[in-house]
Order: C-alpha cells, then sequence, then structure tokens
C-alpha cells in the first residue's frame, strides 16, 4: 500500500512539473520612444503555447490610444478564426493555436495630441496551462532630426 501511494503522489508531481514546464511565455517587442501622431508596431512573440489548444491575449493600450489593425499568424483557420473583442482601449484576441509558437501583431496609433510622458501597455494571456503578464512603455517626446538623421536628443 506504501509503495502505491508513492507512485501515486510521484506521478502527481511530475504531473505538475511537466504542465510548469511547458507553460506559455510571451515577448513583447515595440519601440523605446514614438512622436505624438505617430503609428508603431507592437509584436508578441509567443512560444510553448499547446498546439491545438485555445490561447488568449489581451493588451491594454494608454487611454486615447488607437488600435489601427492587427494580425495573428500560427492561428487555425488564419485570422478570420480569431475570435477580437474591444472593451475601451482593451483589446482580446482568442485563436486556437496552429503552432506553438503564434505571434500577434498590433498597429497603434498615437494620438496627435498625446503629452510628452512614458506610456504604459498591460498584457495578460492564457491557455490550459495557466496564465501570465507582459508589460511595457514607451516614451512619447518630440522628435526632430536637424540633419535628416535622428540621434539622441536631437
Amino acid at each position: 500500500m506504501r509503495k502505491d501511494l508513492f507512485i501515486v503522489l510521484f506521478a502527481c508531481m511530475l504531473l505538475v512539473l511537466s504542465t510548469a514546464a511547458f507553460a506559455a511565455s510571451v515577448t513583447r517587442s515595440m519601440p523605446s520612444r514614438v512622436s505624438a501622431g505617430e503609428e508603431f508596431t507592437v509584436a508578441f512573440s509567443i512560444s510553448g503555447v499547446p498546439v491545438g489548444e485555445l490561447f488568449t491575449l489581451e493588451d491594454q493600450l494608454p487611454a486615447g490610444w488607437q488600435l489601427v489593425s492587427w494580425d495573428v499568424a500560427g492561428a487555425k483557420g488564419g485570422k478570420a478564426a480569431v475570435s477580437y473583442r474591444q472593451v475601451s482601449t482593451r483589446y482580446g484576441f482568442s485563436f486556437t493555436a496552429e503552432s506553438a509558437s503564434p505571434q500577434v501583431s498590433l498597429r497603434v496609433k498615437v494620438p496627435a495630441t498625446a503629452s510628452v510622458g512614458n506610456y504604459n501597455f498591460d498584457a495578460v494571456y492564457f491557455d490550459s496551462s495557466g496564465q501570465g503578464k507582459s508589460q511595457g512603455s514607451v516614451t512619447v517626446r518630440t522628435i526632430t532630426c536637424g540633419d535628416s538623421t535622428c540621434e539622441g536628443s536631437e
């Protein structure tokens, strides 16, 4: 009986560890600074997604910022099969993963009236193995280029 209990406990521990080892992770890439009125791309590289299972990513843009367009690569059925939703400046994308490394890209427009400063983005993601967060920030500042090459504070 003690041996059976040990085997069951070991199997449960192995299941928990294997689930944690395969949890999805998300890396966000975006410029560190932009100008008011500018458009830029936010790209999410996702890894460790269980193929054939549902994956959801939701990103919160700063108030007043606009999502111009979006795309998802690695979704079963393509972009047409992605469930898209918007609540204010929070955008959600749910899809069945066709690959373990799907990608989500957002084209974002900074308001022309945006003040100089730092603006935060806050994404959450979910799949069958759990959930996580991906945060980022961008600095809005006036960028002028005296010699057609933008450098430092120029």
